[in-house]
């Protein structure tokens, strides 16, 4: 029978891991020296038993059978503890401690390379902001410097627009002024030594050329002279039922003159064929004397004019433009003063009714003070007319 293997020995408690953690604490400094050189340990004196439990050659070569696993833990547990003996060892400690003194401080030099990187990236942010303000403000400057020079240049230019008008309304005024002064000299002059007073263009207040210059009873044959009286009395805008839209007076009428002259135009118009009967009806409008004192002194021929005149008026829808002229006068060229002056509304207003006359009044009286002026035909051309307008409106 074979020989029964002795009892394995009992296996020591296992004391410390193999990476066990450092139990005592680094007290030496960084740089400190190692003050025990490293001696390697001994070798383990290892006993192998064999399975008949015989001892054997750790050293010797196997003889073809294998140590049984008691051996395998008693070495691994030898093994351990040998290798405990190293982490009391000072020297790796003070390096354990070295590294980690050296990742501490490639920490910081990251955290001051992060720092540094945040305080560039927040230079150039603030470079970039202040770059786009000034920008800003400079473009914002020019912007208003440039609508100061636009309004600086508008504002020359209404400056001109209203010299321009101050200057011709003041010569219009003069000649229109010279005007009725020469009509009433040249209307009291005696016939025998009478010479002509030059009357004067209101545009340019200069004496008209070709003006008769003879005297006596020679200078009314050697041209009719229209300027004696006033050549339009009066104009009016009426609707069918005699509502007055517009009046402008040109003679000195008084209140309940001009009250009964608006009822006889409109009852003497209002009934006429407008197919059978012509746009121009005989109408006696002579101021009385008492509103005219100069009338009683005039001579026949003045008297004469002022007492014999004439209705021109042409219908436009429901509205009558009724203007009152001389009876010697031309009555188709009034009927197409009538009909510019309504070419000029309706392109004023586009496509004018009555309610424009009626809310935009003012500026029909502008209208009509460019195309009539003093009883007489001042412009004829519409772009004119037009242009004077347009510079009007931009002055309100």
């Amino acid at each position: 029978m074979d020989a029964q293997a002795p009892p394995m020995p009992p296996m020591p408690p296992i004391q410390a891991p193999i990476q066990a953690p450092i139990q005592a604490p680094v007290q030496a400094p960084i740089q400190a020296p190692i003050q025990a050189p490293i001696q390697a340990p001994d070798a383990p004196d290892v006993q192998f038993h064999d399975v008949d439990g015989q001892a054997g050659d750790a050293n010797a070569p196997p003889n073809g059978r294998q140590p049984s696993f008691g051996v395998i833990r008693a070495a691994m547990h030898t093994l351990n503890n040998e290798l405990s003996k190293f982490a009391n060892i000072p020297a790796i400690a003070q390096g354990n401690a070295i590294l980690q003194q050296l990742q501490n401080m490639q920490l910081q030099l990251q955290q001051i390379q992060y720092s540094q990187d945040q305080t560039q990236r927040q230079f150039q942010y603030n470079q970039h902001q202040t770059q786009y303000q000034f920008q800003f403000l400079q473009n914002q400057f020019q912007d208003h410097f440039q609508y100061a020079q636009r309004e600086m240049q508008a504002m020359r230019h209404d400056i001109a627009l209203v010299r321009e008008a101050t200057q011709r309304n003041q010569i219009r005024q003069s000649a229109i002024d010279h005007n009725s002064t020469a009509r009433v000299d040249n209307s009291r002059a005696a016939r025998d030594n009478f010479e002509l007073v030059a009357l004067h263009a209101l545009r340019t207040n200069e004496p008209i050329a070709g003006f008769p210059r003879t005297y006596g009873e020679g200078a009314f044959r050697h041209r009719r002279i229209p300027q004696l009286t006033m050549v339009l009395s009066f104009i009016l805008i009426q609707n069918r039922q005699g509502k007055t839209r517009l009046a402008k007076w040109y003679q000195p009428y008084s209140d309940d003159e001009k009250i009964r002259l608006k009822g006889e135009v409109h009852r003497l118009i209002a009934p006429r064929d407008q197919k059978h009967q012509s746009n121009f009806v005989e109408f006696r409008s002579a101021p009385s004397s008492a509103t005219s004192p100069s009338s009683s002194s005039a001579s026949p021929i003045v008297r004469q004019n002022l007492s014999s005149t004439k209705i021109v008026y042409r219908r436009y829808a429901g509205l009558f433009f009724c203007v009152c002229v001389d009876a010697n006068d031309n009555e188709l060229a009034y009927l197409e003063a009538i009909h510019f002056f309504v070419e000029v509304l309706d392109q004023f207003f586009g496509n004018v009714c009555e309610l424009d006359l009626v809310f935009n009044f003012y500026k029909v009286y502008a209208i009509l003070d460019e195309v009539f002026l003093a009883g007489e035909i001042e412009e004829t051309s519409k772009q004119v007319v037009l242009t004077r307008l347009e510079h009007l409106d931009k002055l309100e």
